[in-house]
């Protein structure tokens, strides 16, 4: 198949080449000699069949091998002959990525020759193989060569100097192996094995010596898992129906709530949200009479209708700016006159010494809405023990800080709870000895520094290897 999957060559066993369309089927082209003869023909006109086909990834040239018969390449587009190349014995098999300029020929010998499709020549030989092979490709950048043989053996060659960087004995014969598109894998198949079995390359997570390997090394035998033991075991093992993690997996690591982020991350701007989301109400209109009075009569005086007119007009605009004055009010100002709520009468009495009755508070907020946090702690600072209120809050957060739970929503509670009754904290000296030890559990700054700590690790380690 062409690299742009438009079309595709067939070889066939009587030497005959042709080219059809993949979409329609139809035939495209035949590739013949000048004297009319198939593709391949053997020395005495006996007929040989075609055992490998490459393109080009630009369709300009073909290359095709028979198993008695030189290697031939053709014009993709004009089907004619425009080079030979000599080969020793007849081919194997051809193997080629569509997105290479070269491709590899293995003969009956049990040789590699990689043939340049540009240049039409040979300019790399692998010879130190002594048994059939089954499959080989390259690796995706080209630097790499891996071929299977019939002696449970995976081979590595670097492709710039031939040499063997790696081999591999198996348990079986590999009949087919290919790397990712990334390079990151090779898979292969077994022909006594079910199924695809993958390779990592170790190369991308570790150093790995690439040095030739001498000409008397010994591979070892690779272990490989056996499908049937994989079977017995799955079959062995029970696996639990519903895994539960746990709250915490450990005190000193902050866990989070898994909230989404709609319950708390707009809690700071509900403000504008609501102000942005109000209805906005129609335009009033004013009908004009069908005759204009004048606004100056006659005798150089105003007239009283206009000024009337114009008095009850300014008295309507000013009844709409005030209405719309007092709505803003009505939305920024929402904690005046809250009566205490569920929430704030468990805050009053909630004990402290226990942190698993400060995590369901925060789970009871957590199952609100943003309008109803919101409005559940401004309502704290509303009623005439608003100061104990705020006083249990802080220490409500502080409680929370220390179990380290909850850790994304109650910090975004705590913000909120500081924005409305910032100002009220700031002014009253009872609540500056909760907000000091408030300070000091919060985790942020702890956090902060462990951040900043990594961030100078990483850095230090950059300009070092640069």
């Amino acid at each position: 198949m062409t690299a742009c999957c438009q079309f595709v060559i067939v070889g066939y066993d009587d030497g005959t080449l042709e080219r059809f369309n993949i979409q329609s089927g139809r035939h495209r082209k035949t590739y013949n000699t000048k004297d009319g003869r198939s593709a391949h023909f053997g020395s005495t006109g006996t007929i040989v069949s075609v055992r490998g086909v490459a393109v080009d990834q630009l369709n300009i040239a073909i290359l095709s091998g028979a198993s008695y018969d030189n290697l031939k390449f053709w014009d993709f587009k004009s089907g004619n002959l425009i080079g030979e190349l000599l080969i020793p014995t007849g081919v194997d098999f051809i193997f080629h990525r569509t997105t290479d300029y070269f491709a590899g020929v293995v003969l009956d010998d049990f040789s590699i020759h990689v043939i340049n499709l540009t240049s039409r020549n040979c300019f790399r030989r692998i010879t130190d193989i002594s048994s059939p092979l089954t499959d080989a490709s390259f690796s995706p950048d080209n630097m790499w060569l891996t071929a299977a043989t019939s002696d449970c053996l995976i081979r590595t060659w670097d492709l710039a100097t031939t040499d063997l960087i790696d081999a591999v004995r198996l348990d079986s014969i590999v009949t087919s192996l290919d790397y990712s598109p990334t390079g990151e894998h090779l898979a292969g198949s077994f022909c006594d094995k079910t199924g695809i079995f993958v390779w990592c390359n170790k190369t991308l997570y570790d150093h790995v010596s690439l040095m030739p390997l001498p000409s008397d090394y010994e591979p070892p035998l690779f272990p490989m898992v056996s499908t049937s033991l994989l079977t017995e075991e799955c079959e062995e093992q029970e696996i639990p129906l519903e895994y539960e993690s746990p709250a915490q997996i450990e005190q000193d690591l902050i866990t989070l709530s898994l909230l989404p982020e709609s319950r708390w991350k707009n809690l700071l701007n509900l403000d504008t949200i609501k102000m942005r989301n109000r209805p906005k109400q129609p335009p009033k209109t004013y009908v004009a009479p069908f005759f204009l009075p004048s606004l100056i009569t006659l005798d150089g005086n105003r007239g009283e209708t206009n000024t009337k007119q114009s008095l009850a007009l300014e008295t309507a605009i000013n009844n709409i700016s005030d209405t719309e004055k007092v709505h803003e009010s009505k939305l920024l100002n929402s904690s005046s006159g809250i009566p205490l709520t569920t929430f704030g009468k468990t805050l009053l009495h909630l004990n402290f010494d226990e942190t698993s009755d400060a995590n369901e508070l925060c789970d009871k907020l957590g199952e609100m809405g943003p309008s109803q946090i919101d409005l559940e702690i401004r309502g704290l600072g509303s009623e005439a023990d608003s100061t104990l209120l705020l006083q249990q809050f802080i220490k409500f957060a502080i409680c929370i800080c220390k179990s380290k739970k909850n850790f994304e929503n109650s910090q975004a509670y705590l913000a909120l709870f500081l924005k409305i009754h910032g100002d009220t904290l700031y002014q009253d000296e009872r609540f500056l000895e909760d907000m000091q030890l408030l300070e000091e559990v919060l985790p942020v700054d702890v956090l902060q520094n462990k951040i900043n700590r990594v961030l100078s690790y990483v850095s230090f380690l950059k300009s070092k290897l640069h």
